[in-house]
């Protein structure tokens, strides 16, 4: 089955992994019963029990999060339906990917409307992510312009004030999806993509002129998310009776990038790379370059902390201090350094995290950490020893660093051979 049952509790503390499924579901009997027409009927303190029963399995389904959820509970009740004692659990993972493989059969074609901060006076070229079509344009496509017009007047911004930013560079993404949420969770994944990498071309440099540390030492996102999102059809039509918007407090400022011309074929070269099929461990690259700009977009500087010390923890694949601070020190020279601070970093994220106390400096903070994120990111990009999985590069960067050692090993490794042959 392409979903199984799995533990949330590592192994070493419990001596049945299966023990939380079989917890929650008999409990979850307690709440359901079969009106007499044969319908399940149930209390909604129900939810909280499946939503805990749901954090119990793994899947490879690419819906959207609240769709999933939605099919994993019908997938409960029309378990408990036929069976009201539930004895058999794997009962809810068939029915759960059943429902979830209808959706992924009908797909339908979508286009998401929305704006990025690129100044509209230069305009990249088109872009293709993972099969979607990303077109950029200086004003709204004609086809989808009056129902997001439509939209934008039936549901106002509820940050009055607020309209689409001046000189924003609209974008259009074409793809088919099963159904609109997933749709507009693709597309937008798309646009995030697109925006890291612009994030990495352009160079971010302190500026001690300047009256607050935000500005002295910055690391929002260089290219920011217009303020609305809207969703259509083929036909141009909306495809759902509402959109999304951007929790913003002010409008933000459209770039304008110095040698766009040779800038935008730079990102030609790296959106390249990342749709590159051969490479295994896309998807990862996909999902740190994510999760990068995602921190970047959040306006606490705080917040924005924790999420980029998470995005060094997804890239390093490691969540102990020792193994990251091992691997994002290796490109240093001056490692010893570079460790101290790493260790220091470390520290002021679990002092705010388990004590709740704000640290010094956290704008200082996140400028340090976009430093050794994008220098990662850049080496497991460009891949320069054509390592072809994901293990082998953390590997090298998990590799001893001192010279005699690494004397030593050769040494060793060369009478291994000799006396193996």
């Amino acid at each position: 089955m392409n979903a199984k049952w799995v533990s949330i509790v590592p192994k070493p503390q419990t001596d049945n992994a299966d023990m939380d499924a079989k917890v929650l579901i008999e409990k979850i009997k307690a709440f359901l019963s079969l009106t007499n027409d044969g319908k399940v009927s149930h209390t909604i303190d129900v939810d909280f029990l499946v939503d805990a029963l749901f954090g119990n399995i793994s899947h490879s389904f690419i819906l959207d999060h609240d769709v999933l959820f939605r099919e994993f509970k019908n997938a409960v009740f029309s378990a408990y339906k036929t069976d009201q004692q539930l004895a058999n659990r794997n009962a809810i993972l068939r029915k759960f990917e059943e429902n979830c493989n209808f959706h992924l059969k009908n797909k339908i074609h979508y286009t998401l409307i929305t704006s990025i901060g690129l100044n509209s006076t230069s305009l990249p070229r088109r872009r293709y992510v993972n099969g979607y079509v990303l077109n950029f344009s200086k004003d709204i496509p004609r086809k989808y312009a009056s129902s997001r017009q439509n939209l934008l007047e039936k549901y106002p911004n509820p940050n009055s004030g607020l309209s689409d930013e001046k000189d924003f560079t609209f974008l259009s993404v074409s793809l088919e999806a099963a159904n609109y949420q997933t749709a507009y969770m693709k597309a937008m994944k798309a646009v995030d993509l697109v925006r890291s990498i612009w994030q990495l071309q352009v160079q971010k440099d302190m500026n001690i002129f300047a009256y607050n540390n935000s500005q002295k030492f910055p690391s929002d996102s260089v290219v920011t998310l217009g303020l609305a999102h809207t969703l259509h059809l083929s036909n141009g039509k909306s495809a759902w009776d509402g959109l999304w918007y951007e929790q913003k407090q002010s409008n933000d400022i459209a770039i304008q990038i110095k040698n766009f011309d040779t800038a935008d074929l730079h990102i030609g070269k790296f959106l390249n790379l990342l749709n590159n099929k051969n490479i295994k461990y896309r998807d990862f690259l996909h999902k740190i370059f994510v999760s990068y700009i995602n921190a970047l977009d959040q306006s606490d500087h705080e917040f924005r902390f924790m999420k980029l010390w998470l995005t060094l923890e997804l890239i390093t694949d490691a969540d102990d201090a020792k193994t990251i601070i091992k691997r994002v020190s290796f490109f240093y020279k001056d490692r010893a350094v570079e460790k101290a601070i790493l260790q220091s970093l470390r520290s002021a994220r679990n002092i705010n995290v388990h004590a709740g106390e704000r640290r010094p400096n956290v704008e200082l903070k996140n400028f340090q950490m976009c430093q050794y994120i994008e220098h990662l990111l850049r080496f497991f990009l460009q891949n320069p020893f054509k390592y072809e999985k994901h293990h082998e590069l953390l590997t090298f960067i998990s590799s001893k660093t001192e010279v005699s050692a690494i004397d030593d090993e050769i040494r060793r490794l060369k009478l291994v051979k000799k006396f193996i042959a």
